[in-house]
C-alpha cells in the first residue's frame, strides 16, 4: 500500500507531496522515512518504465506499421522504423545511466528529485503502453521520449 500511495503522490505538485509522504510514513510506520517509500516507489515506477520501452523496442515492426497509413513507402517506413530504435536505444542508455545515479546516492534523498522521477516514468509508461496499442503518429514517441526522459 505505501507504494501505491507513493505512486499517487507523484501526481500531486512537489510542496504538497513530501510534507505528506513525511506525515503518511509517521502514521504507517512510527519512525520510518520518507526514502522507504519514495524509492521503492521510483524504482518499481522506472522498471515499468523499462519494460514498456523494451516491449516497444521489440515489437518495432508491428508498432511502426500500425502508425503508419496503409499506402506507406519504404523510406517512411525505415525512418519510423529507425527513429523508434534510436529513441528506445537511447532511452534505454539513459535508465542505466539513472540505475547508477540512484544507488550511487547522488538523488537517492532528494525528495523532490524523487517525487519528479516517480511522476515522469509513471506517466512514460502509461503514454508508452498507449502509444503501444493504439494507432498514434510515430513522432509521438519522440514527444513522449522528450518529456519523461528528461529527469
Amino acid at each position: 500500500m505505501t507504494i501505491a500511495f507513493g505512486l499517487f503522490c507523484a501526481m500531486i505538485p512537489s510542496p504538497v507531496v513530501v510534507p505528506l509522504l513525511v506525515r503518511f510514513v509517521k502514521m504507517a510506520r512510527p519512525g520510518a522515512m520518507v526514502e522507504e517509500v519514495t524509492i521503492p516507489a521510483r524504482f518499481l515506477a522506472a522498471m515499468a518504465h523499462l519494460l514498456t520501452v523494451l516491449t516497444l523496442l521489440f515489437d518495432v515492426e508491428n508498432v511502426v506499421k500500425r502508425a503508419l497509413d496503409v499506402d506507406h513507402t519504404n523510406s517512411q517506413y525505415n525512418k519510423g522504423k529507425t527513429d523508434i530504435v534510436v529513441l528506445s536505444t537511447f532511452s534505454i542508455v539513459c535508465f542505466f545511466v539513472e540505475v547508477i545515479t540512484t544507488f550511487s546516492g547522488i538523488t537517492l534523498f532528494l525528495h523532490k528529485v524523487n517525487c519528479l522521477n516517480i511522476l515522469l516514468h509513471f506517466w512514460g509508461a502509461t503514454l508508452t503502453i498507449l502509444f503501444l496499442f493504439q494507432k498514434w503518429s510515430l513522432s509521438t514517441f519522440g514527444v513522449i521520449f522528450g518529456f519523461c526522459r528528461v529527469n
